[in-house]
């Protein structure tokens, strides 16, 4: 009976511990995902981490992609339009400057709030925008897409941003291209000069 006992204890023993190296798999795969990688860097924009962001996120190729995607099918369009693509090299160094200092603020510039997508704050003044949906796409040949669907809370209004994602030398995801800045763009731009109880824009 003691044998059976102690036998019956051992087997305890070695499920609590398969069940512990499970979980650690698991959660070391989950902090490797593309998943984990854009609700990392939203913590860190919502916590004001730069170092934290620039690790998640390849600011000088997000902005370049940004603006081709906006601009570059207007370059031709006339005078005004191809003056203002001649002026890219300024213009996203410009970008790139204003998003880190959205990040890590230095100065009394407005901010940018997000909705937290890791750690939940209630000390914070809430954010204009609700994430209703994220979902990641089957990563392949270390490149991945991810899908964070936000809703401005004034205006119902649900912005898709498509995120592509590289896998670098270390393992971890990085941010390289939002894939839909063109969209976003139009999508939010009357965010800014319209007033709240205004029409919102139609997708």
């Amino acid at each position: 009976m003691k044998r059976i006992r102690h036998r019956t204890f051992w087997y305890g023993v070695l499920a609590a511990i398969l069940l512990l190296l499970a979980a650690a798999v698991g959660y070391t795969l989950y902090i490797r995902s593309p998943l984990y990688a854009v609700k990392d860097a939203a913590d860190a924009f919502r916590t004001h981490d730069l170092p934290r962001f620039e690790q998640r996120v390849d600011i000088p190729q997000v902005v370049d992609g940004a603006f081709e995607d906006i601009f570059a099918p207007t370059a031709e369009s006339g005078l005004a339009e191809r003056f203002l693509y001649a002026l890219k090299p300024v213009l996203t160094s410009g970008m790139e400057m204003l998003l880190r200092e959205q990040v890590a603020p230095t100065s009394l510039a407005p901010r940018i709030a997000l909705p937290s997508l890791l750690t939940p704050s209630t000390t914070e003044s809430p954010s204009d925008y609700e994430m209703t949906d994220i979902s990641s796409d089957t990563a392949a040949d270390g490149e991945a897409t991810v899908t964070v669907t936000l809703r401005h809370r004034l205006r119902d209004v649900y912005i898709p941003l498509r995120l592509a994602l590289r896998k670098d030398s270390t393992g971890y995801w990085r941010i390289v291209r939002l894939t839909n800045a063109a969209e976003v763009y139009r999508l939010m731009e009357p965010f800014a000069v319209a007033p709240p109880n205004a029409t919102p824009p139609t997708a």
